[in-house]
C-alpha cells in the first residue's frame, strides 16, 4: 500500500524545477556581487596549490583563517594559477550549491500534504 503522503516522481521534480525558477532571479541579479573575505579561501587554496602549506601568506606562518577548515583544500585543484582561480572556483560551487537547495526545498514542498 502507497504512503498516501508520498506524491509522484513528476510532481517532486515539478517542484525543483519550481524551486530552480524561483532561485534563478536572485542568482542573475546578484552576479558578479563577492564580499571581500571571499577571497581569504582563496589565497589560502593558491598557497595549498603551490606546495607552501595552510597559510594566508606564502612566507609567513600557518595560521587558521578560514572557518569551514577543508575549503580552501576543495579549491585548490582550481588555484594553480592564483587566488583569483579558486574565487572563479568558489563562483560556480555556490551557484550550484544555491540551485540544488533551491530545487531541493521545492521538491520538499511538492511532497508535502495540503
Amino acid at each position: 500500500m502507497a504512503n498516501p503522503a508520498e506524491k509522484p516522481v513528476p510532481a517532486v521534480w515539478i517542484g525543483f524545477v519550481l524551486g530552480l525558477l524561483a532561485a534563478a532571479p536572485s542568482l542573475a541579479y546578484l552576479r558578479g556581487f563577492t564580499v571581500d573575505d571571499a577571497l581569504i579561501p582563496a589565497r589560502y587554496a593558491a598557497n595549498i596549490a603551490h606546495g607552501w602549506g595552510y597559510r594566508f601568506n606564502a612566507r609567513g606562518p600557518s595560521t587558521d583563517g578560514v572557518t569551514p577548515l577543508g575549503f580552501p583544500y576543495l579549491l585548490a585543484p582550481f588555484a594553480a594559477q592564483g587566488p583569483l582561480g579558486a574565487l572563479a572556483a568558489a563562483r560556480v560551487i555556490g551557484a550550484l550549491a544555491w540551485l540544488t537547495a533551491a530545487g531541493a526545498l521545492g521538491a520538499a514542498i511538492a511532497r508535502t500534504n495540503r
